[in-house]
């Protein structure tokens, strides 16, 4: 990468995010992708229970995957969203899950739609969201 990763949560995958072979089940690279995200909001001040309330919403569009190395049980991992663009009506983060050795495991991609809480269609994400997103990416 040659920018600094906007943001980063180090976890460890649990016995119940492993499928039968005991390695993690690839929705689960969703699942810790999106972790991700929701702490990134945080961190730059975005209350999701305020978005959820009052809007706008923003709702999952496309997600995609490329799954590099398996990680088993009890591996720890550092999940990063390496960047957030914003577009008139929708985000993109990318996102990666590293484990030990700075060895990928998977690279993802969310797209979230910027949608109007009551009518449900598509809107421009707001100033205020777009700044606090946007900020050092």
């Amino acid at each position: 990468m040659s920018s600094a990763p906007l943001h980063s949560c180090t976890r460890s995958l649990r016995l119940g995010e492993t499928d039968a072979a005991g390695v993690m089940y690839f929705a689960n690279a969703f699942e810790f992708a999106h972790e991700a995200v929701e702490s990134f909001f945080a961190s730059r001040g975005i209350q999701l229970t305020s978005l959820i309330a009052d809007g706008p919403h923003l709702p999952l569009v496309h997600a995609s995957a490329d799954f590099l190395a398996p990680i088993g049980l009890g591996d720890e991992v550092t999940v990063t969203v390496d960047s957030a663009q914003c577009s008139a009506g929708s985000v993109t983060f990318a996102v990666r899950v590293v484990a030990k050795a700075e060895r990928l495991i998977a690279r993802v991609t969310l797209v979230h739609a910027c949608i109007d809480k009551s009518s449900r269609h598509p809107i421009e994400i707001p100033a205020g969201l777009r700044c606090a997103i946007s900020a050092s990416t």
